[in-house]
């Protein structure tokens, strides 16, 4: 399992707000809000990054909507780390 320094996930890196989403992957826990977010936030021009924690039966569908959104550069989840 890769640890997170809380100190390293809190901080401005260059400027840009990290954005911290965690939990199991579930329907109900809204883990397709972060990236709709993310998506979002990139549309409106904001500069940021998104680190995502968690697995579970959603990740597969997450990873697909990382991709069809374009947010792989603005974007880091935990299965990425794992490769």
């Amino acid at each position: 399992m890769k640890t997170y320094p809380a100190e390293e996930l809190l901080k401005e890196k260059e400027g840009i707000p990290e954005l911290l989403w965690t939990g199991r992957m579930l329907g109900w826990k809204r883990g397709m809000d972060a990236v709709s977010m993310a998506s979002r936030l990139k549309k409106d021009g904001q500069k940021f990054h998104l680190t995502m924690i968690g697995e579970g039966e959603c990740l597969a569908g997450i990873l697909e909507k990382i991709k069809q959104k374009q947010l792989g550069n603005k974007t880091d989840t935990n299965e990425e780390n794992r490769r």
